[in-house]
């Protein structure tokens, strides 16, 4: 069997979808299901995590010539 080792993550959030995954106004902290599930599941696996807001609140559109929006865009470019 192949173990896959993994130690960080980086998670994308596009807007607040309440009660999902919600971001505080005033802290920018994130709340939610979902966070909550992530925060116990890299206890139990021991990874870090990061989240990064999509910049144009898009999941990804194609373009003809390639390249996207949205958080698919931000994967594409490699933005960190």
């Amino acid at each position: 069997m192949t173990r896959l080792l993994i130690t960080q993550i980086k998670f994308m959030q596009v807007k607040n979808h309440n009660p999902f995954a919600m971001k505080c106004p005033e802290t920018r902290a994130l709340s939610g299901i979902e966070n909550d599930m992530v925060k116990e599941m890299s206890k139990t696996f021991n990874f870090t995590y990061d989240y990064h807001i999509s910049v144009d609140g898009e999941w990804g559109r194609a373009f003809e010539n390639g390249s996207w929006t949205g958080m698919i865009g931000m994967v594409q470019r490699k933005v960190t």
